[in-house]
Formats: C-alpha cells, structure tokens, sequence
C-alpha cells in the first residue's frame, strides 16, 4: 500500500477566473468532470497560463503535475514553498517533491476527477491570491486498485516580478462515501 495518497488534489485541473478587490469577496465557479491521464504528453497539451492570472497559474501547475511533468509544474511554484497535506506539513515544495509527490505518481495509471466549484480571492493590490478546489477524484493504481477520495486544495500565491507563484499548497481528503443505492452517499 501506498504511504499515502492524499496528494492527488494536486493533479486536478481547475476552470479559470477571479475576482478583484477584497479576500474577502470570493467567486465560485461551475464545476467539471475531467479525466486526466498521468503522462508527460497531456501536460505538453496545456494552454500558457499568463502569470498574471492566479487561478491560470494554479491550472498550469495542476496540468504538469497530473502529466508527471514536474519540472513544469516547478516553473510555478516559488523558492520559498511551503506544502502542507491533511493538516501536517510536508516542507518546501521541492522536498516534497522528491521525497512524496514524485514517487507517488509512479504508481498512478489514471486519474477521473469531478471538480467542484474553485473559489477565488485577491487581496486589492493583486499582490496575494488564494484559490479553494472542492472535488471528488477516483485514482486507477499500476496494481490494479482503485481509490475513490473527497477533497479540498488551497493554494496561496504571491506576485512578484514574473508574476504570480504558488507558495503555499495544502490539501486534505478523506474517502468517498459509498451509494447507499438511492443514489446519496452515507456519512457528510
């Protein structure tokens, strides 16, 4: 088994758009389904995010790391990351990179994700943003099991002088209810 997999909110790809003004006006978004392959060549298909758009940021780093192309997904994070997962921090984002993320997606063969509504806000310079991804995913592993999660990812940015750059991820999940047969899951 896996040490753990609750990295995956990582590999999600979001829909775009933010708001402006206050952090404390948020936009919600429609939610997706997506089903995203762990292969360097689905990465290459993404769209060039423009820097200055956070939530274009966030996409752009979420296509590389679901294609396994980490170093791309590197171009978006800043030096001075800091990673957390369900609660406990993970240090910078390259230690976990090397140490967690990386080894991780090996052991990946697909991964179907339904994305909730993202939630945006940027503080009234444009200097700080925050993007807040609710989903549901289902993990395909080489071995042949299957992993059907809830989760939430929030990534805090900052802008500087090439844009904005993620330097604070954090994401939690738990397992998926199973159907009751009427169609709703148990336990909320």
């Amino acid at each position: 088994m896996l040490r753990s997999i609750h990295s995956l909110p990582l590999l999600v790809a979001l829909g775009c758009g933010h708001t402006t003004g206050s952090l404390a006006a948020p936009r919600s978004h429609a939610a997706a389904r997506t089903s995203v392959p762990t292969t360097k060549a689905a990465a290459a298909e993404g769209t060039q995010p423009h820097a200055t758009d956070p939530v274009a940021v966030v996409t752009a780093y979420l296509e590389a790391t679901a294609g396994g192309d980490l170093d791309a997904a590197a171009r978006w994070v800043a030096d001075d990351s800091v990673v957390y997962e369900s609660g406990g921090e993970q240090g910078s984002w390259q230690q976990y990179r090397e140490h967690h993320l990386g080894p991780e997606l090996t052991a990946f063969e697909r991964f179907d994700l339904e994305r909730g509504k993202p939630r945006t806000w940027r503080s009234e310079d444009g200097s700080l943003a925050l993007v807040v991804l609710p989903m549901a995913y289902e993990i395909g592993l080489r071995d042949g099991r299957t992993v059907s999660s809830l989760g939430t990812a929030t990534f805090g940015l900052v802008r500087g002088a090439e844009g904005y750059r993620i330097v604070h991820v954090h994401w939690s999940s738990r397992p998926k209810p199973k159907e009751d047969g009427s169609g709703h899951g148990h336990g909320h």
